[in-house]
């Protein structure tokens, strides 16, 4: 795994290519694993991959980001939210049982290069496949969408993020992520 920092104490974490996860519109779920995917922690029957919805799922998915360590910041307002949601709204996705939220990530593309980040699992729901399920999806539609290459942003210090990423193949580049705001 390659990782690179920010100004943030950020990691970019990268994969090229990537393996298909389930036909195009269908939600993915996580108990289910295609012969495609690496083995690995799969024991989530009943969870349900599919996009996220602004009037549906904000307060949870910002309730999960809360709990699960991550800041929350001017961009993931419902307005921010909403905004992101104009370029590629299939590039965010829930992870739910019964109808709880219990895992989100959120997927963008410039074009030619995949991200993601902001990728939480509640902690309950943990080390049963749902954050790989989720990964393996954003990279199968960023696939589709033509993109050859993603990366992944992570925190610096978020040691458990980067093994996780790891097991999935990714790795840490030598790079330096430097950021600001603009508003």
């Amino acid at each position: 795994m390659t990782s690179t920092s920010s100004s943030r104490g950020e990691h970019v974490v990268q994969q090229r290519g990537g393996r298909a996860a389930s036909p195009a519109n269908d939600p993915v779920h996580a108990g289910d694993v295609p012969s495609n995917r690496p083995p690995g922690p799969s024991d989530s029957p009943g969870v349900v991959i599919r996009r996220f919805s602004l009037s549906r799922d904000y307060d949870d998915v910002i309730d999960l980001w809360r709990r699960s360590g991550l800041d929350i910041g001017p961009s993931e307002t419902r307005e921010g939210i909403a905004k992101k949601l104009e370029r590629d709204p299939h590039l965010f996705l829930v992870a739910e049982r019964e109808g709880r939220i219990v895992g989100a990530i959120m997927g963008t593309n410039d074009g030619r290069r995949g991200y993601f980040y902001r990728l939480a699992v509640d902690r309950s729901e943990r080390r049963h496949g749902i954050g790989t399920a989720l990964v393996r999806e954003v990279e199968r539609l960023l696939r589709r969408d033509g993109v050859v290459k993603v990366n992944a942003i992570v925190k610096a210090d978020n040691a458990a993020a980067l093994e996780f990423y790891e097991r999935l193949g990714y790795d840490h580049p030598a790079l330096t992520v430097v950021s600001r705001r603009l508003t």
